[in-house]
């Protein structure tokens, strides 16, 4: 589910810079903390229209097993939201390949560090994404 790395800039935790493209709400100049209320309202109000519908299913080598039946259309809604916020849902390129200076360079300054919840996301044609060693994923704008 998209919302997963939506509202927090970090998923499953991996002390690794490599990361494959990940998709990203982008908003130039937005702060961090600005980002992440934007992102929880917008993910809170979409539970809320659409609340979890857990449906059970059965199937081969499988078992039981249950589904969100409204899992897409909350992540829809959230989608809406953000672009009602101003945001654009875009995929980003992620640092591996770029060399170890610049998985360095995102790891010390990239966006979505708790620690700097004043930084502005700034996004350009070598935006990419990498991981710091908390496990959260950073974008990454060189200068």
């Amino acid at each position: 589910m998209k919302n997963a790395f939506v509202v927090v800039l970090s998923i499953v935790p991996f002390i690794s810079a490599c990361v494959p493209n990940q998709q990203f709400f982008l908003k130039n100049g937005v702060t961090l903390d600005r980002y992440e209320r934007d992102a929880l309202e917008c993910v809170n109000k979409a539970t809320g229209s659409t609340p979890a519908n857990t449906q059970l299913g059965w199937a081969p080598y499988v078992g039981v097993y249950t589904v969100d039946a409204n899992a897409a259309l909350r992540d829809a809604n959230v989608e809406i939201c953000m672009r009602d916020k101003g945001y654009v849902y875009s995929e980003v390129p992620s640092c591996a390949g770029r060399g170890q200076d610049i998985i360095n360079a995102a790891q010390q300054t990239g966006f979505g560090d708790k620690r700097r919840l004043s930084q502005r996301m700034s996004v350009g044609a070598d935006t990419c994404v990498a991981r710091n060693t908390k496990g959260e994923l950073l974008l990454y704008t060189p200068e």
